[in-house]
């Protein structure tokens, strides 16, 4: 071998412990700082919400069972007055439970009313209404087309407005069942209200915090977020109470109200992000409390994690 193949072999090996010696110090960052982040629950955070994105994905998840939609829209309308107010309801009626929007048009005599829904699950209910109609036959079209759903449906109403009908109505609900029947009313006006129809499987609802977190996920930015398991049994409403606070001093620094539906998972994950900045909190200990409650004011469950 000569001198310089002898010293080019020397430089490659010389090569290869470098490099050997900077992959072993990468690998001891990386594992202190996975450890850090465990200690933190970041790690526990990321995976669940991962999971909590893509479990009901059917692009991502495989092994989801397939569900199929099958939509069926009702409609109903209230002469009130002058007045006409139509209800229409979109239901799946598999409950498949995939987030939709729809988009819906109402004409009548030249007017013409549009919107788009909010994102909902299994069932939407929307109300428009038209004002100061003049007496005699009206022709309604009402439709639902697309949005997120492969769907459109239309209704055609014909009705008639008789001044000398409305003049003496008692406007009310005229549905024995509902909770607010009234027996003096001789035009329904849509106000009838009912029971919950699942309510006695909610007697006692269910609803328990299953983890919650608080992280500064940057400097101007603190996440916080719950994950809640519920009675699969039912639809719970509730309240989500978020203060973030100092833990010395119990002063509460902001606070915010989140209203949601549980649409009969067994879980619901819901998260919050605050802004301020990190910096004005250096020298303070934050925490975070979450407290779920009814409609009624019924306490679900409490919990209080400090910031990470």
């Amino acid at each position: 071998m000569t001198d310089d193949e002898e010293s080019i072999l020397v430089q490659m090996n010389k090569g290869f412990q470098e490099l050997r010696t900077l992959i072993l110090t990468v690998g001891s960052i990386l594992a202190m700082l996975m450890a850090g982040l465990n200690e933190v629950g970041f790690i526990d955070y990321a995976v669940d919400s991962l999971l909590d994105r893509v479990e009901d994905d059917p692009d991502w998840n495989p092994y989801l069972d397939d569900c199929e939609e099958f939509w069926e829209v009702e409609s109903e309308y209230f002469v009130v007055e002058t007045d006409v107010v139509f209800n229409v309801q979109a239901i799946d009626l598999n409950s498949c439970n995939n987030v939709h929007t729809i988009l819906w048009n109402i004409s009548l005599g030249g007017e013409f009313h549009e919107g788009v829904s909010h994102e909902f699950r299994n069932q939407l209910l929307f109300t428009d209404r038209f004002y100061d109609l003049e007496e005699g036959t009206h022709h309604a079209l009402i439709e639902i087309m697309n949005g997120t759903i492969e769907l459109y449906d239309f209704r055609i109403i014909d009705f008639e407005l008789d001044e000398s009908e409305y003049e003496s109505a008692v406007y009310g609900c005229t549905d024995y069942n509902a909770t607010n029947y009234d027996e003096e009313a001789t035009h329904d006006d849509g106000s009838c209200e009912y029971p919950d129809a699942i309510a006695d499987d909610c007697d006692p609802a269910v609803m328990v915090f299953y983890d919650a977190y608080a992280f500064w996920s940057n400097n101007t930015t603190l996440s916080t977020a719950f994950d809640a398991d519920v009675d699969m049994e039912c639809v719970l409403n509730a309240t989500a109470y978020i203060s973030v606070f100092d833990n010395t001093t119990g002063e509460v620094i902001t606070d915010y109200q989140l209203w949601f539906e549980t649409y009969h998972y067994d879980w619901d994950y819901r998260d919050v992000n605050f802004t301020g900045n990190q910096e004005d909190f250096a020298d303070r200990t934050l925490a975070v409390e979450w407290v779920l409650e009814s409609e009624t004011g019924e306490v679900y469950a409490e919990w209080v994690s400090e910031v990470g």
